[in-house]
């Protein structure tokens, strides 16, 4: 096996980078997932290496809390690693499953719900 065949074989989580976009934006800025914040919502934005580029997926998702934190540590024999925030996501909507009415943008589950 060469170099190459090594390349070619990665896992699909090597293959996928996703971004985060704030919602209902024409030219969103994007963020990495280590920039956002408990409470806020964002939309899903995914790059491939097969050739989608900053596709938005329509989902949006709320941060509800972290994992850990970014300066904790886990100590292993003779070497120290730094684990990052995770991000425990809750998918709220999907965009475009949303009603406006009078300006105010209402999702279909909440419309739902009211019912």
């Amino acid at each position: 096996m060469d170099s190459n065949d090594e390349i070619n074989n990665q896992t699909s989580s090597e293959d996928e980078h996703f971004d985060i976009a704030i919602p209902f934006t024409v030219q969103p800025k994007t963020l990495l997932i280590s920039e956002i914040e408990p409470g806020n919502r964002y939309e899903l934005v995914c790059t491939t290496y097969s050739g989608l580029t900053r596709y938005r997926l329509k989902d949006v998702v709320t941060c509800t809390r972290f994992l850990s934190q970014a300066n904790n540590a886990v100590l292993i024999p003779f070497k120290q690693i730094e684990i990052p925030r995770i991000p425990l996501i809750l998918i709220t909507y999907r965009v475009g499953s949303l009603l406006n009415v009078t300006g105010e943008n209402t999702t279909e589950q909440y419309m739902i719900d009211t019912l």
